[in-house]
């Protein structure tokens, strides 16, 4: 079950189709689990902070310090309940309580998005560009609700069998990651945009990512602890109030589908045998608890609720941030571990918060988007003729000034380089030029936010057509000068040959692939 296959499967497949694939896959997850004779119910809380206690005994370890983030929260409060006396402190990070309200994903993902757009609405380019991110949302799930996506080709030829869609689920569940982390809150806006303005092929070029993503998070183990831990209960529903964008939102969520929840499957794991049941007590272990403002899933309120569990705490709400607040500011925890007094211990001392940079100023470019995922994907192919090509123009940027410096020493005369042969020199240099400036632009977006070549390039470099278009009259010109160049020796009418070709398929390489 562990394959790839298997995983985009399951990830780009929806209703009675799904729900089939998924049946048949964990009634041979029982079968296996029944014929090793294995009990998976001893994969909980409880059993693991026994296992985590052998270990502190085998180490020698009197007290240690523990850190928890997400659902390592959850296991982080059964190992302080368990054995109190061997946690010297503990730093908790995206609290997940000990109930999980089984419909909340829609309310804490509309509370995350409205402080977002709240961000937008007060940044003067984003409010510009970007003036009704909310109905925009809501119109691109609608839209993609009714018309799914189909998934590129080289994802529908790895899953096999069957047509694949990106649907509306998939859309919300892809929102709902990217507020998982800085680079992903700032990308939304201009995304949701460019959704809105029917730019699919976007979410396209980002489906194999979405697939992994979700693959890290849903994995065998996870859904058998978390299972043990707490089997949802579709009657504990969330007690607060459900805005109009919630509402909105609860059509599209995955949770709503029991054909698509393969937690709805656990009793046939499971058996008659049951995970012991938790009951927390307040301790007095000293503990910093951190959330992200933005947090679509373990928001700032479950740290409220953490907190009535100790007595020596501190809470901390990082500005700007999503699930990984850690990251985002770069925090040193182990300034804390150093002494651990959550009261005293001054965080905004030892992190590094910096203001949301929401992304507005983006050139679309579809050839970069798409490129780039294949070449994630593994499908090098697209890269074998531009890369022959770019060899050829090198070849013709080195060969022409050797040249004439190796006749320069011997005292013979040249052959007319600037009258014959500047135009193809001209069009290796710049060709080799527009790489370096593509590579440049690619590594910019790397540096500002990795979500930007998935819609294109900084639009700061849209000086790059301009090259290309010079390029473009260099390589004409050549062609027109071929037939004194053919006149021309071996050694020159060769190389001026590749090194025109080079150029001609490299330029045509941009222009087909979409990356003018």
């Amino acid at each position: 079950l562990d394959t790839e296959e298997f995983r985009l499967a399951t990830t780009f497949t929806a209703g009675q189709a799904l729900h089939e694939l998924e049946e048949a896959a964990i009634a041979e997850c029982a079968e296996k689990i029944r014929e090793a004779g294995a009990e998976i119910t001893f994969y909980n809380a409880v059993e693991v902070a026994h296992d985590f206690e052998a270990l502190r005994l085998a180490l020698g370890y009197n007290q240690w310090n523990i850190r928890g983030l997400s659902y390592g929260t959850r296991h982080t409060m059964t190992q302080i309940q368990q054995y109190p006396q061997t946690v010297r402190s503990a730093i908790l990070i995206g609290m997940y309580p000990l109930k999980n309200y089984y419909d909340r994903i829609p309310v804490y993902l509309s509370r995350s998005l409205r402080i977002l757009f709240e961000y937008c609405e007060n940044d003067a380019d984003c409010s510009e560009a970007f003036p009704d991110p909310e109905a925009e949302l809501i119109e691109v799930l609608q839209r993609i609700d009714n018309n799914p996506i189909p998934l590129p080709a080289f994802l529908q030829r790895k899953i096999g069998e069957g047509d694949h869609f990106i649907t509306s689920s998939m859309i919300f569940g892809g929102v709902f990651n990217l507020l998982y982390q800085k680079n992903g809150i700032e990308i939304l806006p201009i995304l949701i945009h460019q959704l809105a303005q029917g730019n699919d092929w976007i979410v396209q070029n980002m489906s194999l990512a979405m697939a992994n993503t979700w693959a890290a998070i849903s994995t065998d183990i996870n859904f058998i602890l978390r299972n043990n831990d707490e089997e949802e209960d579709p009657s504990f529903l969330y007690p607060g109030e459900w805005d109009n964008l919630a509402l909105q939102l609860n059509e599209f969520y995955w949770g709503n589908n029991s054909e698509t929840s393969l937690n709805r499957f656990w009793p046939e794991l499971r058996g008659s045998q049951m995970a012991p049941t938790e009951v927390w007590e307040v301790s007095g272990v000293p503990v910093l608890l951190i959330s992200g403002e933005l947090d679509p899933v373990t928001p700032p309120s479950n740290g409220d609720k953490f907190a009535e569990y100790f007595t020596n705490y501190a809470h901390h709400i990082i500005p700007g941030s999503g699930h990984y607040p850690h990251a985002d500011a770069d925090i040193n925890f182990a300034a804390f571990f150093d002494d651990p007094d959550p009261v005293r211990f001054d965080i905004h001392s030892h992190m590094e918060v910096q203001p949301l940079q929401l992304v507005t100023d983006v050139r679309v470019n579809r050839g970069i988007s798409t490129t780039l995922a294949l070449v994630g994907a593994g499908m090098y192919q697209r890269m074998i003729l531009p890369g022959i090509a770019i060899l050829l123009c090198l070849f013709g940027l080195i060969y022409f000034p050797v040249r004439f410096l190796v006749r320069k020493i011997r005292s013979k005369t040249y052959e007319g380089l600037f009258k014959q042969k500047l135009t193809v020199w001209l069009a290796s240099f710049l060709n080799l030029v527009v790489v370096v400036l593509y590579a440049l632009a690619i590594m910019d977006a790397l540096n500002t936010n990795p979500y930007i070549l998935a819609i294109g390039l900084p639009a700061k470099w849209i000086f790059i057509r301009a090259v290309i278009v010079v390029l473009a009259i260099i390589l004409v010109v050549g062609l027109v000068n071929m037939k004194s160049i053919w006149k021309s020796k071996v050694r020159v009418k060769i190389p001026s040959v590749l090194s025109l070709l080079g150029g001609i398929g490299f330029t045509l390489f941009v222009f087909l692939s979409g990356m003018f």
